[in-house]
């Protein structure tokens, strides 16, 4: 679902984050559009809300941030558990999926046109 988001138009992004947020269907033009069941809802929201809380902009994802938001949701130490590693795994992905495109655009040639001139 994260992929699926991240390589959508700007405005994809926002009807999806705000269908899935809603538990609505997404609009027919939005097609083959990944669906989520209401636990996955849980951890994909949760992400959405711990990605904020990042120390920099490629810093994984704090454990106290994990931890903070479990005491506000009143978690049980098993759910907080499944939540923690939830989140490493996405995390993890996001970081390297971001990672990956950061250096994808820096190794593009610099100052070429597609006819072979420079700007």
């Amino acid at each position: 679902m994260l992929a699926y988001e991240l390589e959508q138009a700007p405005n994809e992004k926002a009807i999806i984050r705000q269908c899935l947020m809603a538990g609505k269907p997404y609009p027919a033009k939005i097609k083959n559009a990944p669906e989520l069941d209401l636990p996955e809802i849980f951890y994909y929201n949760a992400f959405w809300t711990l990605n904020t809380t990042r120390n920099y902009e490629l810093a994984p994802i704090s454990y106290f941030a994990v931890k903070d938001y479990c005491l506000d949701l009143s978690l049980t130490r098993d759910q907080f558990d499944r939540l923690c590693f939830i989140i490493d795994e996405i995390d993890s992905w996001f970081l390297k999926y971001t990672n990956d495109k950061i250096q994808k655009e820096i190794s593009k040639p610099v100052g070429k046109t597609k006819n072979g001139g420079k700007k």
